[in-house]
């Protein structure tokens, strides 16, 4: 469910690009607009093993790569805009 909401959230951002690119929505806004979805889709890798019982380590080791790359994403889009750091 949370990798469905997050596909059609990222679906929802091209209008926001389209803005983006006109001028109607600054840099910093689309970015932190980006969270939602990768929230869904960390959401999502973390709980497919158990929802769809994937047998193998191999398996669960790739959810969980896919996991914390996703996590890194969210991470550093957070730490970056919504300023967590000043700027000067």
């Amino acid at each position: 469910m949370a990798a469905m909401l997050g596909g059609l959230a990222w679906l929802l951002l091209v209008p926001a690009a389209v803005l983006q690119r006109l001028g109607l929505l600054d840099y910093d806004g689309y970015n932190r607009l980006l969270d939602g979805p990768l929230l869904l889709f960390l959401v999502a890798l973390l709980t497919a093993p158990r929802a769809l019982m994937v047998p193998g380590r191999s398996l669960r080791a790739g959810f969980g790569i896919a996991a914390v790359g996703v996590g890194l994403l969210l991470a550093g889009n957070v730490v970056e805009f919504y300023g967590v750091f000043k700027r000067s």
